[in-house]
């Protein structure tokens, strides 16, 4: 039984994790990509 509790409140903080993760991940993607796109396009000017 005590396993069983124990298991359970793991699988219920790591649930809460990963939705955590995620939810951040889909906030800060744009920033990133856009950080990501700005230097490709400076490193292109820079070469052309």
């Amino acid at each position: 039984m005590i396993l069983l509790a124990g298991g359970a409140i793991v699988l219920v903080f790591n649930t809460a994790a990963i939705m955590a993760m995620l939810r951040h991940y889909r906030e800060d993607r744009d920033f990133m990509y856009g950080l990501d796109i700005k230097f490709l396009d400076e490193a292109r000017k820079a070469r052309g």
